[in-house]
């Protein structure tokens, strides 16, 4: 009987070699892993003589077994088993065949609820299947033909034949990972190309509106989504600046939060129940604004999930559009920047024209003027013009504004003035009219200082206006000053404004000086004004000086006393002196 025994288990050993070798060939050969599974079952069963049983692969993202085969008897009443982490730890590290009847206890602890089902329907072995203690699966296996128990042969059999499984499983997981990769490398390819595509297809538009629904159209039409909207961060609030498929161009649809009025940091990305995404669109860490796409389209009436890789391919295309946005925003700055220095320039060339070329001739009096605008073109203005029986007008004046509106205000007061200048003598009147004329012709939120002076030369009399002006000051020979502060309101507030008028003597050595507040309002590093004591002290120095000299000296004790700190206002100086 011993010897027949031997003679069994020898014969045995030969079928096992021959399985093992049939079992390689047949792998090598190809085909499916769902078909390889199922012939791997059949040999095992068959070798054994074993009479039902099942594969179950491992799904580790989940932690569960998942039914791949079984053959026809079994029954497996659950498709799913899961399982922890420390089980999965101990299968991996001991893949060795066990009794259901003895397994151990962090096994039989785990398998609690599939035990008890297992012996009902005789399932006595399951047997872990592992590489280098990487689990990959395992497999369950009924009772023996002729309800024979499992001897030692047959436990070691099924410990050879579940390795060569085991081994088979291992390479379809690395094959199936380098696939997997390979159409990962493919499709992250294939996204470049899309977004490559879609960056040479933006960036080429500068208006916004049509960028953002280029770029709109684009994220639906790659990512096969059904709604897109465009939210951009405005003032720290998102405004819906474009959409697809809303109805009324308006109306969000349900699968999509409306972020609308939503304020900054209150929106994240991400995926919104998986049936919207929503990625910020940022340049160097400022958010411009978000773009969404919802609704996946499918085959079926209902929307499908979207996938990670579309999550991450909307945040390169939102990044992507971001630079565009930005680069639009950029164009249309430098576009706005152009023209208000095309009308800058204009304004300058304005202002140059308004401004006296040379100083008048006159057989008492010596003239020197300087104005200093703060910016490319200022409010200030100066200017001679004739009067009836050979008087001399005399003008400095401050405009409310600046640039272009500025310098047209102060073209219109040059045309009036030298035209009404002509034809009324009195200076009260002629100042009133103007007056009038800048309130009909100037927006309300437009008016003008003016100080006026009229020099006759027969009578060596200055008479004089200040309407809203800083007073002219008169630095007499003998040590004296005098103001002269008589006139009434600025031009262009009220119609009907009357004007007094005030007249002095002038001698020889007496200097009048007029000036802008800019002057008077510069400040030093500590933030002190220069100040009206200041300027009059500084002009009172130099009064034994020319008019040219006089003007220099003041400015130059200005920036001294400034500091390099840049003037706030336009600085304009005009200095008439007594031969």
């Amino acid at each position: 009987m011993a010897n027949e025994a031997r003679e069994i288990d020898r014969d045995r050993l030969l079928f096992l070699l021959n399985t093992l070798e049939d079992m390689g060939e047949t792998l090598t050969e190809g085909g499916s892993f769902d078909a390889a599974a199922r012939y791997l079952l059949r040999m095992l069963l068959g070798s054994i003589g074993i009479s039902n049983g099942a594969i179950f692969t491992y799904v580790s993202a989940r932690h569960f077994f998942r039914l791949k085969t079984k053959t026809r008897g079994a029954v497996c009443e659950m498709d799913t088993i899961p399982v922890t982490v420390e089980m999965c730890r101990f299968m991996a590290e001991t893949p060795v065949p066990y009794r259901i009847d003895r397994l151990p206890e962090i096994l039989r602890t785990g398998f609690a609820d599939i035990v008890e089902f297992w012996q009902k329907n005789r399932i006595e072995i399951m047997i872990p299947l592992a590489v280098r203690s990487d689990l990959l699966g395992m497999i369950c296996l009924g009772r023996r033909l002729m309800n024979e128990a499992y001897s030692t042969l047959d436990l070691e059999m099924i410990r050879l034949l579940t390795r060569h499984i085991s081994l088979y499983f291992s390479s379809q997981k690395s094959l199936e990972q380098a696939r997997t990769a390979n159409f990962e490398l493919r499709r992250k390819i294939l996204e470049m190309e899309q977004v490559y595509e879609v960056g040479l297809a933006i960036t080429s538009l500068r208006k916004p509106d049509a960028l953002l629904h280029e770029i709109l159209n684009r994220a639906i039409a790659i990512l096969d989504a059904r709604y897109g909207a465009i939210w951009l961060l405005k003032d720290g609030v998102y405004t819906l600046a474009a959409s697809f498929g809303f109805a009324n161009d308006r109306s969000v649809p349900s699968v999509m939060p409306d972020l609308t009025g939503a304020l900054e940091g209150a929106v994240r990305d991400g995926r919104d129940a998986a049936l919207c995404l929503i990625a910020t669109m940022t340049v160097r860490d400022r958010t411009l604004g978000v773009l969404s796409v919802a609704g996946k389209e499918s085959r079926r009436e209902e929307y499908q999930e979207f996938l990670d890789s579309d999550y991450r391919l909307l945040t390169l295309f939102a990044n992507q559009a971001a630079v565009a946005v930005e680069n639009a925003e950029l164009y249309q700055s430098a576009i706005e920047k152009e023209r208000m220095d095309r009308e800058l320039a204009v304004a300058a060339e304005i202002q140059e024209t308004l401004l006296p070329a040379s100083f008048p001739d006159d057989p008492y009096l010596m003239f020197s003027a300087l104005s200093l605008p703060c910016r490319a073109v200022g409010g200030d203005f100066f200017d001679f013009f004739p009067r009836p029986d050979g008087c001399l007008g005399i003008v400095i004046g401050d405009v409310s504004g600046k640039s272009v509106p500025a310098a047209l205000l102060v073209s219109t007061f040059y045309g009036a003035l030298h035209a009404m200048s002509n034809w009324i003598k009195d200076l009260p009147e002629l100042v009133s009219r103007l007056n009038d004329l800048l309130v009909t012709t100037t927006p309300d939120n437009k008016f003008i200082t003016v100080m006026f002076l009229n020099w006759n030369p027969r009578t060596r009399t200055m008479e004089s206006i200040s309407a809203g002006h800083e007073p002219a000051l008169v630095f007499r020979r003998d040590g004296r000053e005098e103001k002269l502060a008589s006139g009434g309101l600025l031009l262009g507030l009220i119609t009907g404004t009357e004007y007094i008028s005030q007249t002095t003597v002038l001698e020889s050595g007496d200097l009048v000086c007029m000036s802008t507040d800019g002057i008077t309002d510069r400040i030093n590093a500590e933030g002190k004004r220069f100040g009206q004591e200041n300027f009059r002290e500084t002009i009172k120095k130099y009064t034994d000086r020319s008019p040219a000299e006089i003007v220099n000296s003041v400015f130059s004790e200005l920036e001294q006393f400034a500091g390099g700190i840049a003037p706030p206002d336009d600085q304009t100086l005009v200095l008439l002196k007594h031969r």
